[in-house]
């Protein structure tokens, strides 16, 4: 009984934990040679790549770019330079 108690707690602790990618971002298997960031909010020819162990990995989630290790919605992003 006491061993079914440890992995029971051991199981919430891991779920809540998450998958460590941060705010607005989820843990992805697949995903483009290019995802949409500040500096190219609209990336053109991104071409989904095989799925393998080197294209796993945090993606921003559906809405949300990346800017510089975070996740921010697109109006957050810095003015470009000119």
């Amino acid at each position: 009984m006491r061993y079914l108690i440890v992995f029971l707690v051991l199981t919430i602790v891991a779920v809540n934990e998450g998958d460590g990618c941060g705010d607005n971002a989820s843990y992805n298997e697949c995903g483009s040679i290019c995802a949409p960031s500040c500096d190219n909010l609209n990336p053109k020819n991104c071409p989904r790549i095989q799925c393998t162990k080197y294209t796993a990995g945090c993606r921003c989630d559906k809405g949300y770019v990346k800017n510089g290790d975070k996740c921010s919605l697109p109006q957050n992003c810095p003015p470009p330079c000119n």
